[in-house]
């Protein structure tokens, strides 16, 4: 279950480096549903990881989504209490 997670989770960040070349990329509301599908099926233990990733990407590729998946990842770590 983690290797697929971990699977899941590099084609997530894939897809989402990818989808930033385009300025206006036609597929966000899908990307967004995916990376909240995939949080949500992540251990516990990866959300910690996934978060200061996601930090780093804000801060160094400004960007609409990593700024929202980073929000939501944010949100689900409060409602654990971790």
């Amino acid at each position: 279950m983690k290797k697929i997670t971990l699977i899941l989770g590099i084609l997530l960040l894939s897809n989402i480096s990818y989808s930033q070349v385009n300025e206006n990329p036609q597929n966000y509301q899908d990307s967004i549903s995916l990376a909240k599908h995939l949080i949500d099926l992540m251990p516990q233990s990866d959300l910690k990881r996934q978060q200061e990733k996601f930090r780093y990407l804000s801060r160094t590729q400004p960007s609409q989504i990593n700024s929202d998946v980073l929000l939501y990842i944010d949100e689900k770590i409060k409602l654990l209490g971790l």
